[in-house]
């Protein structure tokens, strides 16, 4: 009897997390939220890694099974999310890069014409 029970309540949880609800949202802004906070600590030190990991799956897993979110919605609010990082931190680093490239040029014309 207990082994139906079990079966019955773990067949339950995996119909929540495959049945649609037409009130879902598409995409979801909570996993494209974690994975704008995580994301730095993807990208950071090692050590931060599994934390990060371990916080974007469980919200991700949470918006599923309480139906806020399809599995769509969640992976591509994710998606977006990583995106969007990887865009402004691109446009940032040619920014920075252009930036330091050109005070170095300036800085050696300056001191060219103080030599002279």
């Amino acid at each position: 009897m207990n082994l139906e029970m079990g079966i019955k309540k773990h067949l339950s949880v995996l119909e929540r997390l495959l049945l649609r609800d037409h009130m879902a949202a598409f995409p979801s802004g909570d996993a494209a939220g974690v994975m704008a906070v995580t994301f730095p600590l993807l990208c950071g030190q090692h050590r931060n890694i599994p934390f990060a990991v371990v916080c974007l799956v469980l919200s991700c897993l949470g918006r599923l099974y309480w139906k806020a979110h399809h599995l769509s919605d969640v992976l591509v609010g994710a998606a977006l999310s990583w995106f969007t990082f990887i865009i402004v931190a691109s446009l940032w680093r040619r920014y920075y890069e252009l930036k330091t490239s050109g005070s170095s040029s300036s800085t050696k014309t300056h001191s060219s014409k103080r030599s002279s």
